[in-house]
């Protein structure tokens, strides 16, 4: 359970990483 659990913190992890690089890409091509 403790790996699952370790395994789904990391993913949301991510997720939120590539969540605001495209928020950042989408700024930088605005311009």
């Amino acid at each position: 359970m403790k790996i699952l659990s370790s395994v789904f913190i990391i993913t949301a992890v991510l997720l939120e990483i590539t969540s605001m690089i495209l928020l950042l890409l989408k700024v930088v091509y605005r311009f």
